[in-house]
């Protein structure tokens, strides 16, 4: 038999020969042994995600060693190789693969994932604060306190967003967004309404006002229970300036044995 001569395997079948070698070390009794080529696909699982590299060969010898790159997009991260069946490889990358038949080896691409935070001053916010996949549309809203109106939103620099509430952008990375309100001038602060003969409580602008609680005897405590004032009310409309720190508030009225009354309170800043 000629040395020219190759000897050639069935194809899928190297593993029942024993034949562990790739191309160059390939050979039985002299004779170099003619190996199969395979086809391998590395797809990515969305081409907007990522992109593959390594593979550009149409064909491989049985048993090369083929490195296989994957290339995130801005906003996503590689996460896995996968067979066709979806189970997963490897989660190496760079990934080496050992060719053993027409294979596709797919790489998996996931959204990066992004912080929310949101702050206002002068009011609330209402929704939207929280994490977000990259791309992702987000609603966020926030309320003014009585005497307030929204004016805009500003990002960590300070620069102006949006004079938009709700305001509604698309995830790109990690925001942090304040809310901006200004003081409405001239404006009265909403004051609240009591059942007739309900004994209230308000503060507004450094005034503690009292509704309904004439002849009562007044002890206002912080939530820690440290008293900060007490008086007897002169009327049933009474107002009495008082500088009190924001937080909560707690107030007592008692008069006689058999009237009591606890109101909570808050002032803000």
């Amino acid at each position: 038999m000629s040395a020219f001569c190759k000897i050639h395997i069935p194809q899928n079948s190297e593993v029942n020969y024993g034949w562990e070698h790739s191309v160059p070390s390939g050979a039985w009794q002299g004779f170099s042994i003619a190996p199969n080529y395979y086809a391998i696909a590395a797809p990515a699982n969305n081409q907007r995600k990522g992109s593959t590299a390594g593979n550009e060969d149409n064909e491989y010898a049985y048993a090369s060693k083929v490195p296989l790159t994957a290339r995130s997009a801005e906003g996503y991260h590689f996460e896995r190789w996968t067979d066709e069946a979806g189970i997963r490889v490897s989660y190496e990358n760079p990934y080496t693969h050992t060719v053993k038949a027409d294979t596709a080896v797919r790489a998996f691409f996931m959204a990066d994932l992004y912080q929310v935070s949101l702050f206002a001053e002068n009011g609330r916010i209402k929704s939207g604060g929280g994490n977000y996949f990259y791309h992702t549309q987000v609603r966020v809203e926030a309320e003014a306190d009585a005497g307030y109106r929204f004016v805009k939103w500003t990002n960590a620099t300070g620069n102006s967003v949006s004079d938009q509430n709700p305001y509604t952008f698309v995830v790109t990375g990690d925001a942090e967004l304040t809310e901006v309100f200004e003081k409405n001038v001239g404006a009265t602060q909403a004051l609240p309404l009591l059942p007739e003969g309900e004994a209230g409580v308000y503060y507004v602008d450094g005034i503690l006002h009292l509704v309904n609680l004439e002849g009562y005897s007044i002890s206002v405590s912080t939530m820690k229970g440290e008293r900060v004032l007490q008086f007897t009310a002169d009327s049933d409309n009474a107002e009495y300036a008082a500088a009190l720190p924001a937080g909560i508030y707690i107030l007592n009225a008692a008069k006689w044995k058999e009237k009591y009354a606890t109101r909570k309170f808050a002032v803000k800043k």
